[in-house]
């Protein structure tokens, strides 16, 4: 449903503009939602409904077996925020999660299938470079067995 990078700019307000094809996906299963969250990767992940709810379900549901497990969700549960589309096709980012994930001007919106990521830009870019200079590490070699690449 969400693929591809786009180098997208956050305006005054802090709304986003979604690309068409993210939008048209929403518009195709009627959705005009999403739910915004942080990552543990420091960028803001952004979920249609249903699947924030099957995401929120797990976590939720997940056994607390540090104090730390119990922060992670209170993280993620606790930064969720209902992101509804306007007619233009924006978004607006709440101001607590753009400080919290350093988000400026200049954002990437990353699709991830089911879901997607909005990064801030140079922070984006700098951890795609050091995964690309990286060597060929065993934890890569699985990852790529596990896929098939």
């Amino acid at each position: 449903m969400f693929r591809g990078t786009n180098e997208l700019a956050i305006d005054d307000k802090g709304r986003i503009m979604l690309p068409v094809k993210f939008r048209e996906a929403l518009y195709k299963r009627e959705e005009s939602l999403l739910i915004l969250t942080i990552s543990l990767d420091k960028c803001l992940v952004a979920y249609p409904t249903a699947e924030w709810m099957e995401k929120a379900s797990k976590i939720r549901n997940r056994q607390e077996v540090t104090p730390f497990d119990r922060d992670l969700k209170r993280l993620i549960l606790g930064s969720a925020n209902d992101c509804p589309l306007d007619k233009q096709g924006r978004i607006l980012v709440p101001y607590t999660l753009k400080t919290k994930t350093n988000l400026e001007k200049n954002v990437v919106l990353v699709g991830m299938d089911d879901h997607f990521e909005i990064w801030n830009s140079e922070r984006f870019y700098g951890n795609m470079q050091t995964i690309m200079d990286s060597p060929e590490t065993a934890e890569i070699r699985a990852f790529r067995q596990d896929v098939g690449l």
